[in-house]
């Protein structure tokens, strides 16, 4: 890792990366300043370097003014971008952010990200895990796990022009009775999912298969309402890959 072996390099390796976890780990009885301080010694940070790294820290994470505040007195999306801090004062090369938006809104979520892409942007290769499609999406690579397995690895780009050359269009369809409409669907159309009060399914002939599933809903009684092509995102990305992964 950055050129360092794992096994017997442990403490190179710890000046050349950072790591922010999801739970909240400063000292929240520390002002913001002393919070930076302590972490800066912990890296190993000299004094000569502080007063430098400490400002340019503040100014990245949007924390100027609020050096001498108790962090238990700053709000959640605010502490968040102050655990990023403190673990960009020593510049690392590597960063680990572990679900580094869990619990803020989504304006702060948002600006989190804008922050990710100025640390990237200097070069320094960011790794975060999340749950959100839309973060992963926003990333140069994509590993997706299932069940402890990495089930697939590329470029979000990569990912979606796959899947819908594997299987096609994905068609949205909405009709009286989505529970029952999804059990009729399921034999004809096994790929088919229910997303709320939608049907999700794919296709390779969009005319023949929206006649088809109508045909197959009325003679269950069910009206169709609507179908149509749906934009695939990222998260339809995700669920394809589970299904087709072969993992219970």
């Amino acid at each position: 890792m950055a050129g360092f072996d794992i096994r017997t390099e442990q403490m190179n390796i710890r000046q050349h990366i950072g790591y922010m976890s999801q739970k909240f780990s400063l000292y929240q009885d520390l002002t913001v300043a002393e919070n930076l301080e302590l972490y800066a010694g912990i890296y190993g940070v000299s004094r000569k370097d502080l007063v430098e790294r400490k400002k340019w820290t503040l100014e990245l994470a949007e924390l100027a003014g609020l050096d001498n505040m108790l962090t238990r007195d700053i709000p959640m999306g605010i502490r968040q971008k102050l655990a990023l801090g403190t673990c960009l004062l020593h510049r690392p090369e590597i960063v680990f952010l572990d679900e580094p938006t869990s619990g803020v809104d989504p304006l702060a979520r948002r600006r989190f990200w804008e922050i990710i892409h100025q640390i990237s942007s200097l070069g320094v290769s960011v790794m975060v895990s999340t749950h959100y499609m839309d973060e992963a999406e926003q990333c140069d690579r994509v590993s997706l796990m299932h069940r402890g397995y990495l089930i697939a690895v590329g470029t979000p780009a990569e990912m979606k022009k796959y899947v819908a050359e594997k299987s096609g269009h994905l068609m949205e369809l909405t009709c009286t009775n989505p529970m029952k409409g999804f059990q009729c669907l399921r034999q004809e159309f096994p790929n088919v999912n229910i997303y709320g009060k939608k049907l999700l399914f794919y296709t390779k002939n969009i005319e023949e298969d929206t006649r088809k599933a109508e045909y197959i809903l009325n003679q269950s009684g069910i009206q169709m309402t609507k179908c149509r092509e749906k934009r695939i995102i990222f998260e339809d990305v995700f669920m394809y890959y589970i299904e087709n992964s072969g993992i219970e």
